[in-house]
């Protein structure tokens, strides 16, 4: 497949990067270097492509061919050098194999096996899940049928104002092959070089390596990363930026060095480009950051400090430069969004009650399967009641949500809770903030990180209303505990059975997560959605909503047999508009959406002109739009109608 050129690409980066350098870099130093170059090229190319209007096959072909042609050639140039380095590489990863025990051997196989499942289950599925159809791949399509990634009129606001930065690679890798075989790969691979970067912060905070391996475990078993691993959402993708946001802050801090702050500007930069929750989730983070730097030139004088800083920062604004132009563009806000959307989200009312409640909702969430979800709703419905208010109240909660805590069966990859993780976290945290209080020896490093991820739960709890799968928001959050979990069995050894006896537990317990997800499972049973392996992939696509199905590809056939091309939409805010153009990278479709009445209908200079009109909110006689009556087709569905300019399509 045509993108594997992106692989090759960041393979070569790899090297390249390793040898144009002095003297030998560590592995997992390169390689998140390396990442998160690969990241700023991808949101470059995707950006100076759609300036030209040119977002297209043969412009990425193109330059996905060139660019890791001159790398290879950069490194037959350096090849004496790229020989010493690849002998360093190979003794690095022997290293590593001969100090594996036959125990850690086993669990790691076990492991790759589980990854091996999840990356072939994100291949033979296609990108099903609900987000997805409504805007994560629905966007990309438009971007296609724009050759650009300005912002369009849309019914789905969320299709332009949300960050892009994941929606960017998946354009890149889809275009190429002119499929979305691929798509969820995307969450797969950061992933991987998530371990990566946790990894070398247990090395920062001085973990001994033997711990490497249960860490990775852990990490790849927390329930939400399996399910979301072979899914197009991006709460991996964020959590590498903002795992690696916090590696660098720590670096910068032991190492005053103009590098360290670089790519601390690029990992914040990139964060924010992925997801809104960065903004949360980085804030503390950046707040002991400050601190600290303001101390240290206080103290020192040195005023690189303050200025590597600012650097800094105008490396995460330049990298955020072009969307947060067009949400300026649209809104008068980089957010992009107005007060009806921002107050779907935001709390309403706050007070202490409220928030010690949100928080316990939130945490609800992860405490999970049957029987133990009923028992904690049930304790959260009676803290309401104690305190007089609520637990539905909309003020708190997402608009049409009722609060109901965790679902019975926890595989679906929205909703399924963390629970063994959300164990660990809660133990090692009290554990490092009691040891803090009595003033016991600690690593000042873990304080900080334990007292950061607080401020993040309270700050998401202030700040957003409850919804049911706020569990794959808290992703980052269970990522960023790891080193507090390896840390606390580390100092408290006599337990250190005990999490050897869990993290088996959590390997087990993720292969039921994966063999029985909801959405794309290998085993269908009741509690899996009705679809089975054996099924058509565009089935497969309907897996959230199979009662779509049968409609949607009536509506599909008969736009590709009538050939239309431009086609109208008018759909409801949360409806699904990619099964509609999930062949659009090889037979290009323009998806128009018409009669918008929020705030992006003055976005965009794109033709308005349509062939038919699609609509899942119009069931008339007809539809008068551009001085054209558009009669209704198919009036007998129930979900979604078809209108084209004549009385009988196949006249």
């Amino acid at each position: 497949m045509l993108s594997l050129l992106i692989l090759l690409s960041l393979i070569l980066i790899f090297f390249a990067r390793a040898v144009s350098l002095r003297q030998n870099t560590g592995i997992k130093d390169n390689l998140i270097k390396s990442i998160l170059i690969f990241s700023l090229i991808i949101t470059l190319v995707t950006e100076t492509a759609s300036l030209f209007n040119e977002i297209n096959h043969l412009t990425f072909l193109s330059f996905w061919i060139v660019f890791p042609v001159t790398l290879v050639l950069f490194l037959i140039i350096k090849r004496k050098t790229l020989s010493d380095y690849t002998n360093y590489f190979t003794n690095k990863l022997s290293g590593y194999r001969r100090q594996l025990t036959g125990s850690t051997t086993i669990g790691i196989i076990s492991v790759i096996v589980l990854l091996a499942l999840v990356f072939i289950q994100g291949i033979i599925n296609p990108p099903n899940n609900w987000d997805s159809m409504t805007y994560h791949l629905a966007r990309i399509t438009a971007w296609i049928s724009h050759e650009s990634i300005a912002h369009f009129p849309t019914h789905i606001v969320r299709q332009v104002y949300q960050p892009p930065f994941a929606e960017f690679v998946i354009l890149n890798i889809n275009l190429l092959n002119l499929n979305d075989y691929l798509s969820n790969s995307v969450q797969f691979f950061f992933l991987l070089f998530s371990i990566t970067v946790i990894l070398f912060l247990l090395q920062l905070l001085g973990l001994k390596h033997r711990f490497g391996s249960i860490a990775a475990v852990l990490l790849i078993t927390i329930p939400e990363v399996l399910l979301q691993a072979s899914s197009t959402q991006n709460d991996i993708v964020v959590s590498f930026f903002i795992l690696a946001a916090v590696l660098f802050v720590i670096r910068a801090l032991k190492e005053n060095t103009i590098e360290n702050y670089f790519y601390l500007g690029l990992s914040i930069g990139l964060a924010v480009l992925t997801k809104g929750t960065s903004y949360i989730y980085l804030a503390p983070v950046l707040l002991f950051f400050s601190a600290a730097i303001a101390i240290k030139t206080y103290k020192t004088w040195n005023l690189k400090y303050l200025g590597w800083s600012v650097m800094a920062a105008l490396i995460t604004i330049a990298v955020n430069s072009g969307h947060y132009y067009r949400n300026y563009e649209m809104s008068g806000g980089i957010l992009g969004v107005d007060e009806s959307e921002h107050s779907r989200y935001a709390m309403e009312v706050m007070s202490p009650a409220h928030l010690v409640l949100n928080m316990a909702k939130n945490v609800s969430n992860h405490i999970g399967p049957f029987p133990f979800n009923r028992a904690a709703r049930e304790g959260v419905n009676a803290l309401h009641q104690l305190a007089g208010l609520d637990p539905h109240d909309p003020r708190t909660n997402f608009p049409g949500e009722i609060y109901k805590g965790a679902p019975d069966f926890p595989t679906h990859e929205d909703t399924a809770p963390n629970p063994l993780h959300l164990l660990l976290t809660i133990i090692s945290l009290l554990w490092i903030l009691i040891a803090f209080i009595r003033r016991k020896k600690i690593n000042g490093l873990m304080v900080y990180l334990a007292i950061a991820m607080i401020i993040q739960l309270l700050l998401f709890s202030f700040y957003l209303k409850w919804q049911p799968w706020h569990t794959r928001l808290h992703t980052p959050v269970f990522i960023l505990a790891i080193p507090l979990i390896i840390y606390f069995f580390r100092m408290n050894d006599k337990y250190l059975k005990m999490l050897k006896i869990l993290t088996v537990l959590s390997i087990v317990y993720g292969y039921a997560v994966v063999l029985l997800n909801s959405s794309r499972p290998y085993v269908s049973t009741r509690f899996t959605t009705n679809i089975s392996i054996n099924d058509n992939r565009d089935k497969k696509l309907f897996a959230n909503k199979l009662y779509l199905f049968e409609e949607y590809m009536q509506t599909s056939d008969i736009i590709s047999d009538s050939r239309f091309r431009k086609i109208g939409l008018i759909i409801g805010r949360e409806d699904w508009e990619y099964p509609l153009f999930r062949n659009s990278y090889r037979h290009p479709l323009k998806p128009v959406h018409i009669l918008v009445n929020n705030l992006t209908a003055s976005s965009g200079r794109f033709s308005t002109d349509v062939e038919c009109v699609v609509s899942t909110t119009v069931n008339e006689n007809k539809i008068f739009y551009n001085s054209i009556d558009y009669i209704n087709q198919t009036p007998d569905n129930q979900y979604v109608w078809l209108y084209a300019p004549y009385k009988n399509i196949s006249e």
